[in-house]
């Protein structure tokens, strides 16, 4: 049978085991924490790029949509066809990247 003191030694050893897993476990859990964040960082950052070109985009089409209303309210005959046709191609393309930048947003969400 172990002694005492012997038995103190032998639990202090497996307790002394098991704070350094411990720590090694918090050290790797902590590294991961850190290449996480960092990713997680990097991904906001190209998420708010992406979302910043497409708000320039959709700022200059409403731009060039708004002259083409304007020139609209004055234009005639077959004129205002063909204004009828490329306003409505350009709101299509505004509503799809709009649509295309909200997917993004809550794909990379």
């Amino acid at each position: 049978m172990m002694k005492t003191e012997e038995y103190a030694d032998a639990a202090k050893k497996q307790i002394d085991k098991l704070a350094a897993d411990i720590e090694k476990f918090q050290a790797t859990a902590e590294e991961s924490f850190d290449h996480l964040r960092k990713e997680y960082e990097k991904r906001i950052k190209e998420i708010a790029t992406k979302y910043e070109k497409e708000k320039g985009d959709l700022g200059k089409r409403r731009e060039e949509i708004g002259k083409e209303i304007d020139w609209f309210r004055t234009a005639s005959g077959k004129a205002v066809e063909e204004l009828k046709t490329g306003t409505d191609a350009a709101i299509a393309e505004m509503k799809d990247a709009a649509a295309r930048a909200r997917r993004e947003l809550r794909k990379d969400s």
